[in-house]
């Protein structure tokens, strides 16, 4: 741990970022996209460096030559165990789709959104592709499967006994990207629910820098309450779900949008339709029902927050007429 006096004030440390950043975006959109970009950049260099030095390092050679038998392969709960490592993996990719949140703030949507969407989901693979084989490089498979960090282990054996450290400002840089990025999209989400009759009243207001000022507000309370209520783990397992469910009902939402509005603008087609929405849909359940089962305690935890939270879609339904901007 960087600071090791601050142990047991997680959730404070928490509440003070989300304070901040709320207070930040406040000013203005140009000010959160500064961040974004900024963190972006530095993490990918950050990325790229640790790989170079990996394959650069002289010191101690991996053992190429170890396999994983049939029999381990088959045994115990491994396919559950894939499960987990996919919902980690889900979580990595988690946001690559948040560009549509924006499309109204772009001068051109319909070229610049397909193909950010394209070029930012490669860039991603690549570097995650190419700091796992960094890490294979230089980690054994048998010491990885018992470590709880091994891009540390994979660091320390580079830069010595700051590799941990080096890791962990990384991950904590990496961290503050991601939640830029939720504080920027949320507020977003909710100005348009409220569009269509979903959200508070006042949910469209938008001060003089462009910032959706209620929506923002109320998307850091939830924030605050989760952060209050929940574990790291939890609120985790939480994202990981959500990025299943929500691509899960954007694909079936294509579907429904082509078949109700067949005559509506689009000038990005779906390759394959109606096929491979159907696969992903098909494909997103499979992943959702293997990572209930693989995380059946915080299934349970986030099946309950889904149940309280539909009492307060009908709340809003029946009580806040659509239409209404303020």
């Amino acid at each position: 741990m960087l600071f090791p006096s601050l142990l047991g004030s997680e959730k404070l440390i928490a509440i003070a970022f989300l304070t901040s950043f709320t207070f930040y975006h406040l000013t203005g959109v140009k000010n959160g996209s500064i961040i974004q970009q900024l963190t972006c950049i530095i993490k990918v260099v950050c990325f790229m460096m640790i790989i170079i030095a990996c394959y650069n390092f002289a010191g101690i050679k991996l053992g190429n030559g170890q396999t994983i038998s049939l029999n381990t392969v088959i045994k115990g709960s491994i396919f559950l165990a894939i499960f987990k490592s996919l919902e980690l993996i889900t979580g990595t990719y988690s946001g690559w789709d948040n560009l549509s949140i924006f499309a109204e703030e772009d001068k051109n949507p319909g070229k610049n959104i397909p193909r950010s969407y394209f070029t930012g989901a490669i860039i991603v693979m690549l570097i995650y592709v190419l700091i796992n084989m960094a890490f294979l490089h230089m980690v054994p498979i048998s010491a990885m499967a018992n470590s709880k960090l091994a891009a540390a282990d994979a660091a320390n054996m580079v830069f010595g006994n700051k590799g941990a450290t080096i890791v962990t400002m990384i991950a904590l840089l990496s961290i503050i990207g991601a939640f830029n990025g939720h504080i920027m999209a949320i507020p977003r989400t909710l100005f348009g629910l409220r569009r269509n009759g979903f959200f508070l009243v006042n949910g469209t207001y938008v001060n003089k820098k462009g910032t959706p000022v209620t929506a923002l507000l109320f998307s850091s309370l939830q924030n605050l309450v989760l952060i209050i209520i929940g574990s790291f783990d939890i609120l985790y397992a939480l994202g990981g779900f959500m990025a299943l469910i929500v691509p899960g009902l954007v694909f079936a939402s294509l579907i429904k949008l082509r078949i109700k509005e067949p005559d509506l603008s689009r000038p990005y087609h779906t390759c394959g339709y109606p096929y491979t929405p159907i696969l992903m849909i098909l494909m997103t359940t499979a992943l959702f029902v293997g990572f209930a089962l693989g995380d059946i305690p915080n299934f349970i935890v986030i099946a309950g927050i889904t149940l309280l939270s539909y009492p307060v879609y009908i709340l809003f339904v029946k009580k806040i007429p659509s239409g209404i901007c303020v």
